[in-house]
């Protein structure tokens, strides 16, 4: 006997019973149904008749979290100037200013969806303003005395000042406009449309941080200037997806098998912390989690981190990355980095509220790792770089509690495990292969990051260094595209070692070119000479040196070094402005966070002469551990 059919009515329509049946979540107040949890949240949250959001420009109060949320996109107090940018008659519609530097694609309207999801400033690119630009002015100052008005700020200082204004919610703000795109990997689908119709997943009380740009401070690229690339990575690749193993077909059923592994890992270790550490009070919603961490969810996200990222953290090896012996940790950790990049959709809103369970998850994976006493093997090597993502991430939020914890246990466990392992001193050896060599470069690349890092948190908060410039005998990181190839031969290593083997001393390591800068002799290298690795040396060394200063003032010895350490500045400026001049200046300005180490470099003779000058010292140098970024911004603000 034939089943009954169910009565359709004209035009598709389910007839009500069917409807109200597949709605399961009903609002204990007005008895509405909804098909999704997240929806009867948001619902359940106008039945409050507290307003308990407001619009941080212009005060207007809420009662829904989203509402508030999509008022504060379009606010008209949200910029200084309200005053809309016009076009030049005749001109086509192009693509603004933010999105063009992107190379993402924009709709073309006044403020686009792209800038007004990410909640920056939409300028046509040839309009002309008195106004500085969102990327280099950051959108109000801090209330100081005369003695250190706006006026008087440093010019050369635009860049930090916008990147570590304490009144943006985060220190990616200011990078979401930047031109630095990894053309080799495919953009992630996107439909514009949805944008301000998708209902947020997040709990209302949760939408205070949503970082639109990853790009983090520390995040700095050794993606060499003057390298030229092969003949394959001309123009982006129609079988990017190809190049990346996780973005393959093969790559989906990995990703479904990270995928069940990560959501059960992170749920069990939930119910442990709910149980046994009382400071912890984090929701954890599994169907969230089976969203969030879905595998399509995953290759979005990891699509998102090597376009957007990588170029600023090279750090993970993409050729391998979801091949077979991929740590899930270290998915998880390009998941979430990725996701917090990725255009503001429900998946990339909902990844917040994971990002300290993760942080747990992975740093206690390190602990059981390291109690082992471990090899630098693959797994391992995973682990770190996973766990120094999530530190990044962490690191850019303006929260005193997650800073305090990472200064206090989260970073000296990476530098822990990096002297443990002995990557400060691992090497490239003159006859490995092409296995080995890699090995090595993880390795080598593994030690540089964390270290700087903890140099970063070093000049921003003004603490001691846990590593020193003496340790740091390893080699300096070998050119992006050489990392980044794909099949890489013997013969590649074979030419690097070549090219290479004429290199002055002091690129033979961190150590020998920050006591190079720093030595009584001084013999300026020959620009010639730095060829590819020219900018990663100077990089890292202007952050050696800011390491040096920092130990110098808090350890009393400014006195004696201060001379010294000047100098040493004054020599890295000449040889990047060098090396800047010689250089393309497309090529430079694709050199990711490499392109603002002058900026660094004044900042780290401002803070030199700001402590030997004998007047009473800025509140940055005399409080040590500092918890916010308002005393180093007071500071580049003087003038």
């Amino acid at each position: 006997m034939l089943a009954a059919t169910r009565s359709v009515p004209l035009g598709g329509a389910v007839s009500r019973p069917a409807a109200e049946s597949v709605k399961s979540y009903v609002c204990s107040t007005c008895g509405r149904r909804y098909q999704r949890n997240t929806h009867l949240r948001r619902h359940e949250a106008t039945h409050v008749d507290v307003f308990r959001f407001k619009c941080q420009y212009c005060q207007k109060r809420f009662a829904r979290g989203d509402v508030c949320r999509k008022h504060s996109l379009s606010c008209a107090k949200k910029d200084d100037s309200t005053d809309i940018l016009e076009r030049r008659r005749g001109q086509k519609p192009r693509a603004c200013e933010a999105c063009f530097h992107s190379k993402v694609s924009c709709n073309k309207v006044y403020p686009c969806a792209r800038c007004t999801a990410r909640r920056v400033t939409c300028r046509f690119r040839d309009a002309s303003t008195t106004n500085d630009s969102s990327h280099n002015t950051p959108s109000g100052t801090l209330e100081l005395s005369s003695s250190s008005s706006t006026s008087q700020t440093d010019p050369k200082l635009s860049f930090l000042r916008g990147l570590i204004d304490p009144k943006r919610e985060t220190m990616l703000d200011c990078f979401s406009g930047n031109p630095v795109v990894n053309d080799r990997v495919p953009e992630m689908d996107l439909d514009m449309s949805s944008l301000d119709e998708s209902p947020p997943s997040l709990v209302v009380e949760d939408i205070g941080f949503i970082p639109w740009a990853f790009p983090p401070m520390f995040n700095f690229t050794f993606d060499d200037a003057d390298t030229e690339r092969p003949s394959d990575y001309t123009a982006p690749s129609a079988v990017a997806d190809l190049f990346i193993p996780a973005l393959t077909s093969d790559g989906t059923a990995a990703l479904d098998i990270f995928s069940k592994q990560i959501i059960r890992e992170l749920n069990a270790l939930h119910t442990t912390l709910s149980v046994s550490d009382e400071s912890y009070n984090q929701p954890f919603d599994i169907d969230l989690a089976q969203s969030v961490f879905a595998p399509h969810t995953l290759r979005n996200f990891i699509s998102t981190f090597f376009r957007l990222s990588h170029n600023y953290v090279p750090l993970v090896h993409m050729p391998s990355f979801g091949s077979e012996g991929t740590s899930p940790l270290l998915v998880l950790g390009v998941s979430l980095c990725g996701a917090i990049r990725s255009p503001p959709r429900d998946d990339a809103l909902s990844a917040k509220s994971f990002l300290r369970i993760a942080e747990e998850y992975i740093f206690r994976q390190l602990r059981d790792v390291m109690a082992t006493n471990p090899k630098p093997t693959r797994a391992v090597l995973e682990t770190l770089q996973a766990a120094v993502l999530i530190h990044q991430v962490h690191f850019l939020q303006h929260s005193v509690e997650t800073r305090r914890r990472h200064r206090i246990r989260r970073l000296p466990a990476l530098v822990s495990a990096v002297r443990r392992l002995g990557l400060l001193n691992r090497r490239h050896s003159a006859s490995s292969r092409t296995t080995q060599f890699l090995a090595d470069e993880a390795c080598i690349r593994t030690a540089t990051w964390i270290t700087l890092a903890d140099w970063h948190q070093c000049g921003m908060f003004h603490v001691l260094p846990l590593t020193t410039t003496a340790e740091m005998r390893c080699d300096l990181p070998c050119p992006h595209a050489l990392w980044d190839t794909k099949d890489l031969t013997d013969a590649d290593v074979a030419l690097y070692r070549r090219q290479t083997r004429g290199s002055p001393h002091c690129l033979s390591s961190l150590k020998a070119l920050t006591e190079t800068l720093m030595g009584d002799r001084w013999q300026p290298v020959e620009l010639t000479a730095f060829s590819s690795i020219a900018f990663t040396g100077l990089e890292l060394a202007i952050f050696a040196l800011s390491s040096v200063a920092i130990s110098a003032h808090l350890m009393s010895m400014m006195p004696v070094t201060s001379s010294t350490i000047l100098r040493a500045i004054s020599r890295w400026q000449g040889l990047w402005e060098g090396g800047t001049t010689r250089a393309d200046e497309d090529r430079v300005e694709m050199t990711a966070m490499a392109r603002h180490c002058s900026e660094f470099g004044c900042l780290v003779q401002k803070i030199v002469e700001a402590s030997v000058s004998g007047r009473k010292l800025p509140p940055y140098l005399e409080k040590v551990a500092h918890d916010s970024v308002d005393e180093l911004y007071n500071l580049v603000l003087e003038g």
